[in-house]
């Protein structure tokens, strides 16, 4: 799918290529991982035309780093699932979101996320369970996450099934109707 051969670990990381999201991050944390383990990817997924001087950005950075055979940024995607499904880490180190959905899409696909501790992120991961949470601009947080989970396969594999029980029971479509539906009826004034 990614045209990648045999990589050790894939890391996926999916939004627009913007500021906010904060590829640069993404890159600064998985500098190390790419040293330590050569056989590492980091994929980038996301509309590129946006914030175009961004993306030229992420790219001399990418440059910088020498991580040009390790780091493909794909554009706008339609497979996006499918590219988690082939993945074994989901990166997002978004400075802010108020609820990315695609958190909650990566953890029904049975990755483990990786994030900044922000905003709706921090409600749908439970670190230490579906994935790891670290402060907001703690790079080495990232870095640290990303190694102990791309070294721990069986870690990994737990949090995947605790991913996908989080988001069957706790963000279903039926079980935020629901939700929905008390809040409107507690705020209707009769």
């Amino acid at each position: 799918l990614l045209g990648l051969t045999d990589p050790a670990l894939i890391v996926v990381c999916c939004g627009h290529l913007m500021r906010r999201k904060n590829q640069l991050d993404a890159l600064s944390s998985f500098q190390e991982i790419a040293e330590s383990n050569p056989g590492s990817h980091l994929v980038f997924a996301g509309a590129t035309d946006r914030e175009p001087d961004y993306v030229e950005e992420v790219k001399e950075r990418i440059r910088v780093y020498g991580l040009e055979a390790q780091v493909t940024i794909l554009g706008f995607r339609d497979d996006v699932l499918d590219i988690m499904n082939g993945s074994d880490l989901f990166l997002l180190p978004t400075l802010a979101d108020p609820h990315p959905r695609v958190v909650l899409e990566a953890m029904q696909m049975g990755l483990p996320v990786i994030s900044y501790s922000t905003d709706g992120v921090a409600e749908t991961v439970v670190h230490g369970e579906t994935g790891m949470l670290v402060p907001k601009g703690d790079v080495e947080g990232l870095s640290r996450a990303l190694s102990q989970l791309s070294a721990d396969i069986e870690l990994r594999k737990k949090m995947a099934s605790k991913s996908v029980i989080r988001v069957r029971d706790q963000f279903s479509a039926e079980r935020t109707s629901h939700l929905v539906e008390e809040i409107l009826r507690g705020s209707v004034v009769h």
